[in-house]
């Protein structure tokens, strides 16, 4: 769960500006609205490894297309109204069903179409822009993601790596 903005309260910093999760949800929309693309830092660890705390997102509008299968979208949480990014992994009965990438089985997002504020079109980490989990290969981490089996086939690939650092 991609979380921005740890303060209720606006304030400015030598680093830029912090504004209040729910305000920035607005804030998005209203940027949005307007044809422009927001920026924002992400934190949290949900979206790993695909988004990593500290990277840059890129967010349009849905543009009058509707969300497809895999993308990662921005979204104002039910439970708390509170900002979030996650992948669509399922439609159902209207709603789009969207989890991090590293949450476990139980855990998923049932988002109205209202709740929707866009699309991360871009993750920017130290100056390079990183497109992997956003192209076509974003179906297949859905799939993975709504089965339940993303998160073991990381683990996996973690400790083969791990062993193959060792040798």
């Amino acid at each position: 769960m991609k979380r921005v903005g740890q303060n209720r309260n606006s304030s400015s910093s030598s680093n830029g500006f912090n504004i209040g999760n729910a305000d920035l949800a607005e804030l998005i929309r209203d940027v949005l609205a307007e044809g422009s693309i927001f920026q924002f830092t992400a934190t949290g660890s949900s979206m790993l490894p695909f988004i990593r705390s500290g990277d840059t997102l890129k967010i349009a509008a849905f543009a009058g297309k509707q969300p497809v299968l895999g993308q990662v979208l921005a979204f104002r949480s039910q439970l708390n109204q509170r900002l979030m990014v996650h992948r669509l992994v399922a439609k159902e009965d209207g709603k789009c069903i969207l989890r991090g990438d590293s949450y476990g089985k139980h855990m998923r997002d049932v988002v109205p179409p209202q709740s929707l504020l866009g699309v991360v079109t871009n993750i920017e980490r130290a100056g390079n822009s990183i497109r992997f989990g956003l192209g076509f290969e974003r179906v297949p981490i859905a799939l993975l993601s709504r089965f339940h089996l993303l998160l073991p086939l990381i683990q996996i690939l973690r400790k083969a790596k791990n062993k193959l650092e060792n040798l």
